[in-house]
């Protein structure tokens, strides 16, 4: 188990914060200079579970899921790196110390479905946490296939990818 995740550490090491220096170097340097995270292993879940485990939203989860299923094999790295992107400001007002940032990195997807405006009640606090949740896996999803568009993935780098990925199926 313990060689899967860090094949899989590497895996996004190789591609998760190249991307994401490509797309936003100010929240790149905030992350891994500021507060010193080298490694993206608060990614690891969200890559290996398709963000399944870390949405809790039923109907938003679905979405990823079938984004994931139609679209590039690599579609939840990019959806990693747009997650990242959409919530961009709650990062970078986080204390930029390694213990803060991981922490707030973490919990973004759960935090996905916070809404801190929202002070209804009842079925309409659920009706508005689901258009929120819904609001933000879209504007990833929009985010991702605009990166995907733009940083094209490479033969090198897709034959990367799954190869750490193939270790990481049994046989």
């Amino acid at each position: 188990m313990r060689q899967d995740r860090a094949v899989l550490e590497s895996a996004l090491q190789l591609s998760l914060f190249p991307i994401l220096q490509q797309v936003d170097l100010e929240l790149y340097t905030h992350i891994v200079d500021r507060a010193g995270l080298k490694l993206p292993i608060f990614a690891r879940g969200w890559i290996s579970s398709w963000f399944a485990t870390d949405i809790t939203d039923v109907a938003a989860a679905s979405r990823l899921l079938d984004v994931f299923f139609v679209s590039h094999p690599t579609m939840p790295l990019y959806c990693a790196v747009a997650m990242l992107v959409v919530n961009r400001e709650r990062i970078l007002q986080s204390n930029p110390d390694l213990s803060a940032v991981y922490n707030t990195l973490r919990n973004l997807p759960l935090m996905v479905l916070e809404d801190d405006d929202d002070i209804t009640v009842g079925s309409m606090r659920s009706a508005s946490v689901r258009f929120n949740s819904m609001t933000q896996v879209e504007q990833a999803i929009a985010l991702a296939i605009q990166y995907m568009y733009v940083l094209v993935p490479t033969v090198r780098s897709v034959t990367s990818f799954f190869l750490h990925f193939i270790c990481l199926v049994p046989h």
